[in-house]
């Protein structure tokens, strides 16, 4: 005579699984949308840096009575034309002396496209020949991301747009 015992199985439901997926799944969401507005402050604050820089360029220039050339460099210390402008150099054409730098993140693009490939500003306001435009973008762009544009006139003033005639993955 053969005796069958029934043993009790262990393991999960079918609902608590589709509950525990459904939980990931949100949790998931709700990271990836944190993710893109950490993104999106963090280039907000390296367009902030930029204007300010920019900004000490020209206050520099009109305060020393010499050129101010703002550039990017790849070593840190001096400006270099054929390079990303990941690292900015303000710098005192007159004395050589380094008056700001700033290194960009890692998660932050910047292009800048223009007549020179650096600025220079000048004393007398009317000899700026500064037109162009500073691209910032996500490091890891998505095929479709509008880049933010800092714009920089003739006279050497900003103004910020969203570039809807660009994307990222063209510059």
């Amino acid at each position: 005579m053969l005796i069958f015992t029934v043993a009790r199985q262990r393991g999960f439901s079918l609902m608590s699984c589709l509950c525990a997926l459904a939980l990931a799944g949100l949790l998931t969401a709700l990271s990836l949308a944190q993710m893109e507005t950490t993104t999106e402050r963090e280039i907000e604050a390296e367009i902030t840096t930029l204007s300010r820089l920019l900004a000490v360029a020209r206050q520099s220039s009109q305060a020393t009575q010499h050129s101010v050339r703002v550039c990017g460099s790849a070593d840190g210390a001096h400006c270099q034309t054929n390079v990303d402008w990941q690292t900015v150099l303000v710098v005192n054409r007159g004395t050589d002396q380094i008056i700001a730098r700033h290194t960009f993140s890692e998660r932050v693009q910047v292009r800048w496209r223009g007549f020179r490939r650096t600025l220079d500003y000048h004393p007398l306001p009317w000899r700026q020949a500064l037109n162009g435009r500073f691209f910032i973008c996500p490091a890891t762009p998505k095929a479709q991301a509008v880049p933010y544009a800092l714009i920089l006139n003739a006279m050497g003033r900003l103004r910020r747009e969203r570039d809807i005639h660009t994307s990222c993955g063209d510059l």
